[in-house]
Formats: C-alpha cells, sequence, structure tokens
C-alpha cells in the first residue's frame, strides 16, 4: 500500500485526506472529494468525477468529517426513512429507506445522498450490506452505485432485467468494463412473487 499512499500524498498536497475502501481483491476505490479513483493492484484504472451527487444535497457534504454523537441500535425489525419525495423535488429527499431484520440492515432504492443521509442517522456502513434495487431511474441507482463505491463490498438483490440494465448504464457512465463492476459486489437474482429470505426473514 505505501505505492498508493505516496502517490495519494502527492495527488493531495493541501487536500482534504482521501477516504479509502479496500473491497479485497487487490481492489481499492479512493474518494478524493472530487472524484473517485480505482485501483487494481495497487495501478490506477479509472476516476470517476462525483456526478452521482450534482444539486446541493440537504445534508452538509462535509459529512465526512462528522462523526454522529451517537450511534443508531438497530431494532430487531423495523425501517427508517431515508427519504419521501420525488426525483424533480428539489427540497426532499427521494424515496428510499433502510429494512431492518434481526438487527441487520438492507437499503431499498437509495437515493443519491444516502451516505450523507445513513451518517445523519447514525448508521455505520457496517450495518448495511446489501441493497434492493427496484428500478434502474437515476434517483435510486445512482445510491446505489454510491454504495458500492464508497463501502465494501455488498449483495445486490434484483431482477435479471434490472440488474443487466444497472451493469450496462453504469459501465458507460464510469468507463469501467462490465467484468470489472462485476467484482465489486454480489448479485442475487430475484423473481417477482418469490419470496426472498434474507437477515433471518423472508421478504
Amino acid at each position: 500500500l505505501s505505492g498508493l499512499e505516496e502517490e495519494k500524498d502527492k495527488d493531495n498536497v493541501g487536500t482534504a485526506e482521501a477516504l479509502v475502501a479496500d473491497l479485497g481483491n487487490g481492489i481499492l476505490i479512493e474518494d478524493n472529494g472530487n472524484e473517485y479513483v480505482l485501483y487494481d493492484d495497487l495501478i490506477e484504472v479509472a476516476r470517476v468525477p462525483h456526478f452521482l451527487c450534482t444539486w446541493t444535497p440537504l445534508v452538509d457534504p462535509s459529512y465526512r468529517t462528522i462523526v454522529p454523537a451517537t450511534i443508531l441500535d438497530p431494532p430487531d425489525f423495523g425501517v427508517t426513512v431515508l427519504g419521501s419525495s420525488h426525483g424533480f423535488d428539489e427540497s426532499g429527499n427521494t424515496s428510499g429507506f433502510v429494512l431492518w431484520m434481526n438487527k441487520k440492515g438492507i437499503m431499498v432504492d437509495p437515493p443519491p445522498n444516502s451516505t450523507a443521509l445513513l451518517m445523519k442517522y447514525g448508521i455505520i456502513p457496517s450495518m448495511i450490506d446489501a441493497v434492493i434495487l427496484t428500478h434502474c431511474h437515476a434517483d435510486h441507482d445512482a445510491g446505489t452505485f454510491q454504495k458500492i463505491l464508497k463501502e465494501g463490498k455488498i449483495t445486490l438483490y434484483t431482477t435479471k432485467t434490472v440488474f443487466d440494465s444497472f451493469v450496462r448504464k453504469y459501465a458507460l457512465i464510469s468507463g469501467f468494463t462490465e467484468g470489472f463492476l462485476l467484482r465489486l459486489f454480489e448479485h442475487r437474482l430475484v423473481k417477482i412473487g418469490e419470496r426472498v429470505h434474507w437477515g433471518g426473514g423472508t421478504l
């Protein structure tokens, strides 16, 4: 990692310290405040601008330097609403929520600024290891892509049609190959009308 740290030092002189997520298999994702930088075995393979939040979020983007005053004690069963509005409402967050089962969280259609919202509510990344994506509109799939880039490997629950659309879309937007994207997360195929077992319960 020393080679990467040296590069970070050169690239980030006078800027805030970058955040680095280690996804395993030699894949690192760095958030330097302006863009995401992806490394494969310490070799830079791509840079993605912060296109995921093109408007001013309701939560101060300096959340990266804020430690929540309290950490949420996850419920045995419950829901945390991240947003209840629509994609054309400048004053509200798009609909999305965290479903809790046995103190484990799964995000459903996360809003684009969901990382900041989770910090606001005292929800740390390790509490959520999965995302349900119902459709590929940017007010939901951008938050899903952000979760994949900023944190450890998650499991994505969605149908084959939505999954294929998501991978094609973000391969084109990010410039990553589809094969590279598939290494960043796990996929669990679901079928409409069929029960899905997760977190000790049934969805």
